[in-house]
């Protein structure tokens, strides 16, 4: 009902899956987002559940071009065992000034964040539990006094309202041990 971010949006949608199915993996993109390799995509979105199913929060990681202050970093870690094509997350950084974001570029060893995460409903919601709990329990009490309407849910405005404006960047992946990233 009000502009929020994404870690409230995505609480809802988490909230919303665990009621029929905790262990739902979730795919969650931008409504901008323009992939012309479709069956790269297939392959990215195979590795990232593998990987998702195993309880990790991942992120597609994309190759910079120039020292972008407006995306977020990954510093890719070790590759995770068992799950080809996925690595840790070493460290996430949410837009990075200039100076930083051209000493990653330097580096080599960064992604930009592309914004696209795949997760459990479950995973989500304890992470965000865990490091924003404020952005749960207010998510919860808009979801509480939702109103469905046809194929529509409402969410309470009230509630919504006094969720934190914050990212899924800022309120979990900066934080989480739980983070991978599929180049």
């Amino acid at each position: 009902p009000v502009a929020r971010n994404s870690a409230p949006a995505i609480a809802a949608a988490a909230i919303l899956a665990e009621e029929t199915n905790p262990g739902a993996i979730l795919w969650i993109m931008p409504a901008d987002s323009a992939i012309s390799d479709v069956p790269g995509l297939h392959a990215a979105l195979a590795r990232a559940a593998a990987a998702a199913a195993q309880g990790r929060i991942v992120t597609f990681g994309m190759q910079p071009t120039a020292p972008e202050t407006g995306y977020g970093y990954i510093e890719s870690g070790p590759a995770l065992d068992g799950l080809d094509g996925v690595q840790a997350i070493a460290r996430f950084v949410e837009k990075p000034d200039l100076a930083t974001a051209k000493d990653f570029l330097a580096g080599g060893r960064h992604l930009w964040n592309s914004g696209t995460f795949v997760a459990r409903a479950d995973t989500l919601l304890a992470e965000l539990s865990n490091f924003a709990p404020e952005v749960v329990a207010t998510v919860r009490g808009a979801m509480a006094g939702a109103q469905r309407d046809l194929d529509f849910i409402r969410l309470d405005p009230a509630p919504f309202a006094a969720t934190p404006n914050i990212s899924i960047d800022y309120a979990v992946m900066e934080r989480t041990q739980n983070g991978a990233v599929v180049p």
